[in-house]
């Protein structure tokens, strides 16, 4: 028998998956929005993208852009540069237990160390917690911290093993953080005091100054044995004894200086001041006094757990009456100091004449002794340099006399040889002059014929050309005589006729 379905029951069906369907989309969008699937890296950021499905990561460095599908992904993001993180200080509230000593004693330290995400660790971590300071630095820190330090007493911690604590801890915890993807970059140990009645006592030295005791007008002032009333000024410079704290631990009181040294440093410095008198105390006898409260106090602080580095005096204040009665006495005294270094100063200066006087005599003296041996030196040295100088002399004048007779003989056979070379040019000369003379008589023989020779053509000539005669003779007075050509005589008689006959036909003539 089929069931029949009522339509309000079908709407219902309908609007059941409607909301179901609405339900999930509304899931995914607020998915998306609550994770986008894209992301953004900032600069100064490491992103580690990993995948749930294959467990691999990705390491995102700077800015850059990431898909992270929900789900699927998973994104943490870690600071590139270095962090400082300071471990739990001992004295804070709620740093939990403090750390202890070997000898179990609450010990506060001052330690800071830096790290930065290891890019290449990080990738092979699955289980990376977001906050690497608080999540895997401070809980490895605390244990270690806690692990080494109850390995070494306070003393230790404080002096000898303090260097080589803070490698233990450093290498140690390197480690740790490396298979965590952290990288340790520095690790230090600062100060280390004591923790005790809630306060810090640190194991420095301290100062601790008497005030009260200061001035002489103050509250408590110091008396000398002439029963003056001073005010000194104290340093009592001491620590807390490192190796006595498990001891004297319980004892110590909350004010140290206020009930421990000051009680101490009061009992001591009235008995010792009050055994010498002002002017020992301001000037004289300050290192014994300063000495004497050391010895005195030492053994005493000692005994309560305090080692005493030093004991100081500063100004010593002194009643005004008193120091108005110094200051007139130390004037009278400073007045004869005075006079006294004055009679010394003429003293001396009186002695330094003297003394001057002496070495001027001794001075002069001297200078006459070294002149005498001077001049006697100069005697023996010219004594000595004519020695050398005479057989010099005497050598210069034999080699005198022998370069003379030596130029003599050069002279002598200079002028035999000048003598020589005269005859030999005299016969030269006339050898030559004789065949000079003998090139003379043939070169005018010579011309003499020639001579002949042309005179014999000339006149062969003239007979052959008779007016050669006149061409010749006008050729030589060319330069001297005016020539003028006529034709000859008629009758052949000379030239000339023609032309004296016609000088002497014309008036004033001369034959």
């Amino acid at each position: 028998m089929a069931r029949q379905i009522s339509p309000d029951s079908r709407i219902g069906r309908i609007f059941s998956r409607r909301n179901i369907v609405v339900a999930a989309l509304l899931g995914l969008g607020y998915a998306l929005y609550a994770h986008p699937p894209v992301q953004t890296v900032g600069g100064e950021e490491m992103a580690v993208r990993r995948n749930q499905l294959t467990g691999t990561g990705h390491v995102v460095e700077g800015e850059a852009e990431v898909w992270v599908w929900p789900v699927l992904h998973t994104l943490r993001r870690y600071p590139v540069q270095e962090q400082e993180y300071r471990p739990f200080s001992s004295a804070d509230a709620d740093a939990g237990a403090p750390l202890q000593s070997a000898d179990g004693l609450s010990v506060y330290a001052e330690l800071s160390l830096r790290y930065a995400a290891d890019a290449e660790r990080v990738t092979q971590i699955a289980s990376l917690p977001n906050d690497l300071g608080k999540n895997a630095v401070e809980p490895a820190t605390r244990s270690l911290l806690r692990k080494h330090f109850a390995r070494y007493s306070m003393a230790e911690i404080f002096q000898s093993k303090r260097h080589q604590l803070q490698e233990e801890v450093r290498t140690e915890l390197s480690a740790l953080l490396a298979e965590q993807g952290v990288s340790l970059r520095a690790f230090a140990l600062g100060d280390v005091a004591l923790l005790h009645g809630g306060q810090r006592l640190t194991l420095q030295d301290r100062i601790y100054r008497p005030e009260r005791s200061a001035s002489a007008r103050g509250e408590a002032p110091l008396q000398t044995v002439e029963g003056l009333s001073i005010g000194v000024e104290l340093s009592i410079r001491y620590a807390l004894d490192a190796e006595q704290l498990s001891k004297t631990v319980l004892s110590l009181p909350d004010d140290i200086d206020g009930q421990r040294v000051e009680p101490l440093v009061q009992g001591v410095i009235y008995p010792v001041l009050s055994r010498y008198s002002v002017r020992e105390i301001f000037s004289t006898k300050r290192p014994e006094v300063q000495q004497s409260i050391t010895d005195e106090l030492e053994p005493l602080m000692q005994a309560d757990g305090l080692l005493l580095r030093s004991v100081m005096l500063g100004n010593i204040d002194l009643p005004a009456d008193y120091r108005a009665g110094m200051d007139r006495m130390l004037a009278a005294e400073l007045q004869n100091e005075q006079m006294k270094f004055t009679l010394q100063l003429k003293e001396k200066e009186v002695k330094q004449s003297e003394l001057q006087a002496e070495a001027d005599k001794v001075r002069r003296e001297k200078q006459a002794e070294a002149s005498a041996r001077e001049q006697v030196i100069a005697a023996r040295a010219q004594e000595e340099a004519m020695r050398h100088v005479l057989p010099f002399k005497q050598q210069q004048i034999e080699q005198r006399k022998l370069e003379a007779e030596a130029d003599k003989l050069a002279r002598v056979k200079k002028a035999e040889a000048l003598a020589t070379a005269r005859k030999i040019e005299a016969a030269g000369e006339a050898e030559s002059r004789q065949l000079l003379a003998d090139a003379e008589a043939y070169r005018l023989e010579q011309l003499g014929r020639v001579a002949s020779a042309q005179l014999e053509r000339d006149g062969a000539l003239i007979d052959r050309y008779p007016l050669m005669i006149q061409k010749t003779l006008a050729d030589k007075l060319s330069d001297k005589v005016q020539v003028i050509i006529a034709p000859p005589p008629a009758d052949g008689g000379f030239i000339g006729n023609t032309l004296l006959s016609a000088d002497a036909r014309q008036p004033g003539g001369r034959p």
